[in-house]
């Protein structure tokens, strides 16, 4: 009966691992399209880097743009939540997988070899699911309800697999002390998890059980996720070019009026301070703005970001995701109010 549930448990886990690296090379071939405004000479990182060390020198000393494949790449949210998600959901089955396997062959079921597999599973499924939340926090627009009271359910698997980890470790180490009853082994043997209390391998057979059964659950959960969250995004990324086209032209339409009503305004006047503000010289103050998205991108006040230069260039280096678009149409809204009340401001001065 375990042969036969372990059996069943690899074939699902391995048509599913085949079946969401098939859907993943469509998606990876969608993925492009993120990317194809981009006309920019991308620095290799591995280039930096020998750079730094005085190694290599590439032939393009001073680039047009200072961005390397790290930075563009990672610099993408949606680029980097695929990976770890990916990674989490390969995980949940890789584990079904290869513990089936294990347990299945007689030769290799030793408790010391399952105990590391699992201290190992552990281990990465607790990295996969921790790096996952971190990126899914810079994805928060693109979660469903449910994902958002993930964080119990996140610890809860750690937990979990930790739990099942030091089960087996305790297992096998019972199994090693089974022939002498001396130091250690005499704590652990007359101890409350001790042979002659439980049945300590049926406890974590039916645990094993239990947990690939589950992994597979979350790696589906965990899957059809990973293709809505890409879907709202790559969805997101059109309605979001579209509107930085038009942005562009309403942005050189706006500037033209700001810099004629500031030319007519009192410089002590409030509406032309509220508005010298707003615009800050055509680039929205900071607090419009998220963090790690253009025009600032943890650049300084001063500095003019090269991505907003391009992008109100019209230049075909920037990509919709690089901005922080509906930061930017708040601060337009502001911006037009603030035009409006200095053009009735001026309106009024001169009927008075």
């Amino acid at each position: 009966m375990t042969s036969a549930y372990f059996t069943q448990m690899a074939g699902v886990a391995a048509t599913l691992l085949g079946l969401t690296f098939l859907s993943l090379t469509f998606f990876l071939g969608s993925l492009d399209h993120r990317y194809k405004n981009l006309a920019i000479p991308v620095f290799l990182h591995e280039v930096e880097r020998l750079r730094s060390k005085g190694g290599a020198k590439s032939s393009l000393d001073s680039p047009p743009l200072k961005m390397t494949d790290l930075q563009l790449f990672d610099g993408d949210p949606v680029v980097v939540f695929l990976a770890f998600s990916t990674a989490l959901s390969w995980n949940f089955y890789f584990f079904s997988l290869i513990l089936s396997l294990t347990i299945i062959d007689t030769g290799l079921d030793v408790p010391w070899l399952i105990a590391g597999e699992l201290v190992f599973f552990a281990a990465t499924v607790t990295y996969s699911v921790v790096q996952r939340r971190m990126r899914y926090l810079r994805l928060n627009t693109y979660r469903t309800f449910e994902e958002r009271l993930w964080s119990p359910g996140e610890w809860l698997i750690i937990a979990i697999f930790l739990a099942l980890a030091l089960l087996a470790c305790y297992a096998a180490l019972v199994d090693t002390c089974a022939p002498t009853s001396t130091g250690v082994c005499h704590v652990v043997l007359l101890g409350p998890l001790g042979p002659q209390h439980v049945d300590l391998d049926t406890i974590r057979l039916f645990a094993i059980k239990v947990v690939t059964l589950g992994s597979i659950c979350l790696g589906l959960y965990v899957t059809n996720k990973d293709l809505f969250v890409f879907f709202k995004a790559r969805t997101s990324d059109e309605i979001r070019r579209r509107w930085l086209e038009r942005f562009v032209g309403d942005y050189a339409r706006l500037r033209d009026q700001i810099e004629t009503i500031v030319q007519q305004l009192r410089v002590d006047a409030p509406e032309a301070k509220r508005l010298r503000a707003l615009w800050r010289d055509g680039r929205p103050p900071r607090s419009y703005i998220r963090d790690g998205y253009s025009p600032h991108a943890g650049r300084d006040s001063v500095t003019p970001d090269p991505r907003w230069v391009a992008l109100l260039a019209g230049a075909p280096d920037v990509s919709a995701w690089m901005f922080d678009a509906p930061g930017l149409a708040e601060w337009m809204a502001d911006v037009e109010d603030a035009v409006t009340l200095a053009q009735g401001s001026m309106a009024a001065a001169a009927t008075s």
